[in-house]
């Protein structure tokens, strides 16, 4: 099973819900962290459905996935790709 952007979101809410009193600073800020890195993979996504196309579409999904990957790490490591 792949996860999905949406799944770190839901993450998100149950790390803040976990705590029925007020949400300590290490815990907000994990909750903040798992929705950034769901918001990164959605313009990801979105990103390279724009650059080639849906996976389902034109392109095989291997084929997508592979540009998927490589763009998120040349986004991660910057200076490893120049």
């Amino acid at each position: 099973m792949e996860l999905q952007p949406e799944d770190f979101v839901a993450l998100s809410r149950n790390i803040l819900q976990q705590n029925n009193e007020t949400p300590s600073q290490v815990v907000l800020r994990r909750a903040l962290s798992t929705v950034y890195y769901a918001l990164f993979h959605i313009l990801a996504r979105s990103g390279v459905d724009l650059l080639i196309g849906e996976a389902n579409k034109s392109r095989s999904r291997n084929f997508w996935r592979q540009v998927y990957r490589g763009w998120t790490r040349c986004n991660r490591y910057p200076n490893l790709y120049p």
